[in-house]
Order: C-alpha cells, then structure tokens, then sequence
C-alpha cells in the first residue's frame, strides 16, 4: 500500500476524474510501458473506455524531431555526457539514488544547464518503467 488507507495512484486519479469531471465514454491511449496495475486501475476507474496503445499515437511523435529540435539535443549533448560521467566516477556502495541524482544535477549545474528533475533507480525500482527517485541504497551488484 502507499498510504495508511489507499493507495496513492487510486487517490490521485479519483482526485483528477471529479476535478476534470471525466465521464464513462472516453477514448484513452495507454503507454505501452505504463505499469500494468496502473493500466488497469486507470481502465477501471474509467468504466471500460475506448482504448488503444500510444505506439500509433505519441510513439511516432517522439521521433520526430525538426530541425530546432535537433539543434538544441546537439547543444545539450556535451552537458549531458559530463553530468553522467560526474555522476559514475562519483558512484560508491552505500549512496541512495537521491544522493547519485544530486550528483548528476550538479554535473549539469557545472554545465550551466538547469534540471527540472532527474530519475535514478537502483535494483528493484529501476524495473519500473517511470520510477521515483528515492532512498534505495546502491549495493555491489546492483543494476542502475
């Protein structure tokens, strides 16, 4: 459970579907990766919605990039490749996934780039598709 009486994702979507007044009917396009308890509390919550995936939808959008686009991912690259191997030649046993995230956002910081967030996972969350940053403990062995 995620907290004392509910879970939290159940939570946030009933606060989302009476706030946006969300009715039986809808069309929803589900991530493929999206996590298949989510999936399937979302369909539920939903009262059996017209669905499809959004490898026909948003899929084909992330690929396509303009040539601004393509400009701005070469210009971050270089700030992207330092904060990564600031963050790996920092790596040891016993940090948390925050402390390695505080080691790539100051990477970018050093950069003169900004982050708006940073995910790490260690182990078991890593095997989340959208995983939260946390207080998991690096360990030898451990995938990252």
């Amino acid at each position: 459970m995620y907290g004392p009486t509910r879970p939290v994702p159940d939570a946030a979507l009933e606060v989302f579907l009476v706030a946006y007044k969300v009715a039986p009917g809808l069309s929803v396009s589900i991530d493929e990766t999206m996590r298949a308890d989510f999936a399937l509390l979302l369909l539920e919550a939903l009262k059996a919605p017209r669905r499809s995936f959004s490898d026909r939808t948003i899929g084909p959008l992330h690929a396509r990039k303009d040539a601004y686009e393509i400009a701005k991912l070469r210009a971050a690259a270089p700030a992207n490749d330092a904060a990564v191997k600031e963050a790996v030649a920092g790596l040891d046993t016993g940090m948390t996934e925050r402390d390695v995230a505080g080691l790539i956002q100051e990477g970018y910081c050093a950069a003169g780039a900004q982050t708006d967030f940073t995910i790490v996972a260690f182990g078991e969350n890593g095997a989340f598709p959208h995983p939260h940053t946390g207080p998991t403990v690096l360990a030898l062995g451990m995938g990252i």
